[in-house]
């Protein structure tokens, strides 16, 4: 365990008390002979390297190379002739030790602090303060704390996570351009600037990401700075106001995307039946539209009244004449919105006057309710049959404060015609299946996505009453009307809001289809009309637009193009011979990079002999590079000296063991022997292969007396080499076959083949229809398919009725 201590448990773990550019971002763990030499410096101040060379025992050119070491890190220094530790190096020494655990916060141990199960599968529970520059280390760590809430009132772990690690950013920024700032002296609104100028704008492609992105770093920056003002004040500028700061990043931001638009890229798509006219569709506000009146076919008259007019019509409504000022007050009005108001009721024939006045007295004229206006008043509470919804009357419906800004009521009357019914009771739908009430923002946005959708298909399609033209094509014609009408610049996200809406109408489509509605044809997949929009290198592309033609010609031989990929660090799996990509597969590299530089080409020349002649398949190559990058990682900081892994033994790889079981996985739970075991065999094929081929760079002892049973864990037992097999009960085949009428039409194929075969899933939807039924010479049926786990080709499988005896 001493070796574990010495080492770092992560990857991160060594950049510990180095104030030097970059120091702080995974420099190596400290070997035992540096910690030996630290605590000698610790200990007895201005030794001499004739001293250390006696104290420790060592030869003297491996202190004088520890020395070097420790020195460039900055953990010691030296007058000329006498040694002396450095705070960093103090540090350093109080993490090997165990006693700095403050460099470590773990939230789940702070009463204040509430950490979700989301939050701790994600890390959110865990505050690395080695990822903060050394001079302000200490002021971070107060500030986190006063970030903490009370044991009645907790914070949530992810909210003093982000906060922490988005100033620790700007932190590393910082001490990266004022190495030799031990505070923040030179903090100020150009500092920002050059902070923001280095965030890629390409992984924001639109502005509001953008401001989104710096927005919430300098805000949390702004945070840490009022604390300091009150806390630390000798730390900052006097005249240092944190609030310019998150404005000047802001302005720099609004400067870049002025400087870099958005560039669209459309292919030039004809819109199905002819020229795509784009009728109106809209609200048609003013006297005519209150009344219901329109000048045109294409408009749309608004049906609902606004809040004040609402409110005179009901106060009118129970039939006694009033002025002006009776129905201010009884309505709740200030005494000048009735006359703003009541002329407009009057022309629209809703409110009828009577009496005049020369002196225009407010007293001398009343208004009463006529049958135009009770029948709208009444029309105002909401029907499901109705046209216009209010969806503060809808029960589930959850309203915010700032509903009455945007506006409560949808109109029906924008869908087309023939499928109005099916998005209202689609609407009704997703409030009552919702697991939380709706917001009303979300209705809203759930009805213009598929309204806007609908009303492009039917103007191109007028005469339709289904949906029977639904296309791709289709899809990618609308997006490239909407991007034609709204040309995005960085000053618009309206690239990203279209690709939202359409999502909305997707969802609105698999309704359809889930539901069975004869709107949907049947056989329609919907899942290819998803992500036809992308954003690349800061350019909006719709997906349609054709790949640019290569004609420039390799002249190099096969040969040399394939050894010139496998000399890459970063191989593309799909120009090697002999390596089959499926289409489903989402890996096409393998990445080297992460591996140490000295150890990188042992692990090619084992992963090229997997992949050329074992003909491994992606995922397994995969998984093997993955688990060779933890184990060549870990020997790299073992032993930092080593250029392969000649001196490989016995005991190494019993620390490695110690080590993959003291730390946790990905999930930051504790590796199961599962994983011990497939991280200790990664290693034994790489060791054998290696002594087998007889390459340089194999360890000198026998793989065998490397990775002996000791410190192997134990195999789990597998069902299948017992001779349990788990089969699926009869009673839940049962229930599949009752309720197989319920499956999607489009998938009914796909539940046969499963049924009757047993394939996997993923064979099953790589059989071919052409050649997927053979027939033998007694008429029995077999189905022929392509096995790709064990790659077993031509796989025939009896169906079901051929295995119970039936024709």
């Amino acid at each position: 365990m001493e070796d574990l201590r010495v080492a770092a448990a992560h990857a991160d773990d060594a950049d510990v008390g180095v104030p030097a550019a970059g120091a702080w971002h995974g420099a190596r763990a400290l070997p035992r002979a540096d910690v030996q030499l630290l605590t000698q410096l610790a200990t007895a101040e201005g030794l001499t390297t004739t001293m250390l060379h006696e104290n420790t025992g060592r030869p003297l050119e491996g202190v004088l190379s520890s020395l070097r070491n420790l020195r460039r890190q900055g953990y010691i220094d030296s007058d000329g002739s006498r040694w002396s530790i450095q705070q960093a190096g103090r540090t350093a020494l109080e993490l090997v030790r165990g006693e700095a655990a403050y460099l470590e916060l773990d939230l789940r141990t702070i009463p204040g602090v509430r950490v979700t199960a989301y939050d701790a599968g994600k890390g959110y529970h865990r505050i690395d303060l080695r990822r903060c520059p050394v001079p302000f280390r200490h002021l971070a760590f107060k500030w986190i704390e006063s970030l903490y809430g009370t044991p009645r009132e907790p914070v949530r772990s992810s909210i003093v996570k982000n906060a922490a690690t988005w100033v620790f950013i700007v932190l590393r920024f910082y001490a990266d351009h004022y190495s030799s700032d031990d505070d923040l002296r030179h903090l100020d609104a150009d500092a920002v600037r050059k902070w923001v100028r280095t965030v890629l704008p390409q992984r924001q492609p639109t502005r509001d990401a953008y401001l989104d992105h710096v927005g919430r770093r300098l805000k949390a920056l702004v945070q840490f700075c009022e604390w300091i003002q009150v806390n630390r004040p000798s730390y900052l500028p006097s005249v240092l106001m944190p609030a310019a700061l998150r404005r000047a990043g802001l302005a720099e931001v609004e400067a870049m995307c002025e400087a870099n638009p958005i560039e669209v890229q459309t292919p030039a798509l004809v819109p199905p039946n002819a020229a795509y006219m784009g009728h109106r569709y809209g609200n048609k506000g003013g006297i005519y539209g209150l009344a219901g009146v329109s000048t045109c076919a294409n408009d749309r008259a608004r049906l609902w009244l606004t809040q004040r007019e609402h409110r005179i019509l009901t106060v009118l409504a129970d039939g006694r004449p009033r002025n002006r000022i009776e129905i201010a007050a009884e309505g709740g009005l200030h005494k000048h919105t009735p006359g703003n108001l009541l002329w407009k009721l009057v022309r629209a024939g809703l409110v009828e006057s009577r009496g005049q006045s020369p002196q225009r007295s407010l007293n001398a004229i009343t208004y009463s309710i006529t049958a135009a206006g009770r029948t709208r008043l009444a029309s105002q509470q909401w029907s499901e049959a109705a046209d216009l919804w209010d969806l503060r009357q809808i029960a589930g419906v959850r309203v915010p404060p700032s509903a009455d800004r945007i506006g409560h009521r949808i109109d029906f009357r924008l869908v087309p015609a023939p499928f109005r019914s099916a998005m209202k009771t689609f609407i009704l739908n997703r409030i009552a299946n919702a697991k939380k009430a709706p917001s009303l923002f979300s209705i809203k946005e759930w009805f213009a996505g598929a309204a806007l959708f609908l009303q492009y298909y039917g103007d191109c399609f007028p005469d339709d009453v289904t949906l029977r033209h639904l296309s791709v094509n289709l899809i990618d014609t609308y997006l490239q009307e909407q991007l034609r009408r709204w040309k995005p610049t960085r000053r618009s996200h309206y690239p990203r809001h279209i690709q939202a809406r359409l999502g909305k109408a997707l969802a609105f489509l698999d309704w359809l289809r889930t539901e069975c509605n004869p709107l949907m044809p049947p056989g329609v997949p919907t899942h290819l009309f998803r992500r036809r929009l992308s954003f690349i290198g800061g350019k909006a592309v719709l997906r349609a637009v054709p790949r640019p033609e290569v004609e420039v010609v390799d002249p190099r031989s096969p040969e040399e193009i394939v050894e010139a990929e496998y000399a890459k660090d970063v191989w593309n799996l799909g120009g090697l011979p002999g390596v089959k990509v499926r289409p489903q597969q989402s890996i096409h590299t393998l990445s080297f990079s992460h591996m140490p530089e000295a150890l990188r080409a042992l692990a090619k020349s084992y992963l090229r002999h997997r992949v050329e002649t074992e003909g491994r398949s992606p995922s397994l190559c995969y998984q093997e590079v993955r688990r060779l990058g933890q184990f060549l990682g870990w020997y790299a900081v073992h032993k930092p000296d080593a250029t392969d892994l000649s001196t490989l033994d016995l005991h190494d790889v019993d620390a490695y063991r110690k080590y993959m079981k003291a730390t946790p996985n990905t999930r930051g739970t504790v590796r199961s022997d599962r994983d011990l075991l497939d991280a200790l065999l990664g290693a034994q094929r790489l060791v054998r292969f290696l002594q087998r081929m007889e390459l340089p760079g194999a360890p000198f002892r026998p793989a065998a007396g490397i990775f002996i049973p000791e410190v192997m864990p134990p195999a789990p037992k597998m069902t299948y080499l017992s001779g349990k097999i788990k089969y699926i009960p009869e009673s839940v085949l049962q229930q599949i076959d009752a309720k197989c009428a319920l499956f999607p039409q489009m998938y009914f194929a796909v539940l046969i083949a499963l049924r009757a075969s047993g394939f996997r899933i993923s064979d099953v939807l790589d059989l071919r229809w052409d050649k997927c039924l053979w027939q033998d010479e007694s008429g029995g049926r077999w189905l022929v398919g392509d096995i790709n786990k064990t790659r077993i080709l031509g796989h025939k499988g009896a169906d079901r009725q051929r295995r119970d005896g039936g024709h």
